[in-house]
């Protein structure tokens, strides 16, 4: 019977030893998230600078939500757009942001794909009583959105101005700074996603398996394990993915330059596939983001707050033990 066991364990290791890539499933990319469902939290960006430097850190209050669904005319699958607000509460370097600085940046995806499509869907910035507002989200055809030549700046004045129609040789920092930043930003978000296709980070679908591999475009993540994630004193279910640090570069050439991410470890919500906890790392680099409001408008979500689930905890326990006790006499 021994020996029977260990041929048995033997086989099983080789196996499993054995099994390579096409035995891994690749998970699904239709979003089931809720037009209106949001989550909130707190973002920190740590830095560790060289010598020379003083460590950077900024705190932010951070709001990613499903904002709307879009059905285009000349397009059969509807689009889901996702927007991050961004709310600068502290940092060390105003060079760079202040506390006065806040922006908001929303990106279309193909519904069934989670294929990020319109980079640049609307961009609002406002850094005290400066205010800048761009958008594509007048059109309603495909075709329209598609083009960043397309996109619409407006301005407090009333006026407006396309992208097409910007002159960029009058366009320097130090005659208008935040104008500057704010169409580079949208200018390097957009050449990026065009470059490197990208599947959207914040949004997954719920019917993603532990084990399975994440497509997010360029990069790609594993589903570790399922675990838990508390939200103001309640507590989700929700998939724990995980990437290491990745870099891609312009036409596979070294030489060229290109983009990375950093290691992650992303948690969605189990029911909707929603982000609702990361954090980041690399050798100098620290960045999570902490919820403390979540918020899901058409599901019936189960969550039990922490006091409920040390009673409920407690309760398994004892009617547990007492069970074995009576299986014990019996």
């Amino acid at each position: 019977m021994k020996r029977k066991i260990i041929v048995f364990f033997l086989f099983s290791m080789f196996l499993f030893s054995n099994l390579d890539a096409s035995s891994i499933s690749i998970a699904p990319n239709t979003l089931e998230v809720d037009i209106g469902q949001y989550v909130k939290g707190n973002y920190r960006l740590f830095v560790n600078m060289a010598d020379d430097y003083p460590d950077f850190e900024m705190i932010l209050d951070v709001t990613f939500k499903i904002e709307n669904e879009f059905s285009l005319s000349d397009v059969s699958e509807d689009l889901i757009q996702i927007s991050i607000f961004y709310d600068v509460i502290s940092t060390n370097d105003t060079d760079v942001y202040n506390a006065d600085t806040q922006w908001t940046e929303s990106y279309l995806v193909w519904k069934n794909t989670r294929e990020i499509v319109i980079p640049v869907a609307e961009y609002d910035y406002i850094n005290g009583s400066v205010h800048y507002y761009a958008s594509m989200l007048d059109y309603t055809t495909f075709t329209e959105m598609n083009s960043l030549e397309n996109l619409v700046i407006s301005f407090d004045n009333g006026t407006s101005i396309l992208w097409s129609e910007l002159d960029f040789n009058l366009i320097k920092p130090e005659d208008n700074y935040d104008f500057c930043m704010f169409v580079a930003l949208i200018s390097s978000i957009w050449l990026n996603k065009r470059e490197f296709p990208e599947r959207t980070m914040l949004a997954i679908s719920p019917q993603t398996q532990v084990g399975q591999i994440v497509d997010y475009g360029w990069y790609n993540g594993t589903i570790l394990d399922e675990t838990t994630v508390e939200i103001d004193s309640k507590i989700y279910s929700v998939k724990h993915s995980y990437f290491p640090h990745t870099i891609a570069y312009y036409n596979n050439d070294p030489m060229s330059g290109g983009i990375g991410m950093f290691e992650h470890d992303i948690y969605y919500h189990s029911e909707t596939g929603l982000i609702l906890q990361f954090n980041y790392s690399d050798d100098s680099i620290d960045g999570s983001f902490v919820p403390y409001e979540f918020h899901s408008p058409n599901k019936n979500t189960i969550t039990l707050n922490i006091e409920s689930l040390l009673v409920l905890v407690g309760l398994t326990t004892i009617g547990t033990a007492y069970y074995v006790r009576k299986k014990k006499k019996c």
